[in-house]
């Protein structure tokens, strides 16, 4: 076989390739460093909380209160802690007035209050919108305030 058919069976060989497509393969390598900084997302605390006792003497009911953050989170989430147990409940709003019947039921006892009652924790969470949570904020004392043979109910801050 001459050179000359040599380079037409090549170049037919080489259309008929290219027309027909054979998965090709290729590799590199490559040396070199590459930085970054990466940082979480935060949802901050609400802040200033407080409480504060209002209504009368006869009845009596705690108010906590907080500062929203910025930016505001999609709702709060208030947890009370004392005597061993905890109760969570959530909100918007940014306050929750903690009356005689929610601690009765966090206690479950109403001995405990006769006797001079327990002092409950009181915090507060932003919830942001996609479910993280921030820390707590400052916990603020509250106590149950029944007087046995008084008559006289409700809580108080402190």
């Amino acid at each position: 076989m001459t050179r000359a058919v040599r380079v037409r069976v090549a170049a037919v060989l080489a259309v008929l390739l290219a027309l027909v497509g054979v998965p090709a393969a290729a590799w590199w390598t490559a040396d070199g460093s590459l930085w970054t900084t990466v940082s979480a997302g935060t949802v901050p605390p609400p802040t200033a909380t407080t409480c504060t006792t209002t209504g009368s003497v006869v009845l009596r009911s705690a108010t906590v209160s907080w500062a929203a953050p910025t930016p505001a989170p999609a709702r709060y989430r208030v947890t009370i802690a004392g005597g061993g147990q905890s109760t969570t409940t959530e909100t918007t709003a940014t306050q929750l007035v903690v009356t005689e019947s929610l601690l009765g039921g966090l206690l479950g006892s109403i001995l405990d209050l006769l006797l001079g009652g327990t002092t409950l924790q009181v915090s507060v969470q932003s919830v942001h919108a996609s479910g993280w949570t921030s820390a707590p904020s400052n916990a603020v004392p509250v106590r149950g305030a029944l007087l046995a043979g008084t008559g006289l109910a409700g809580v108080s801050c402190g």
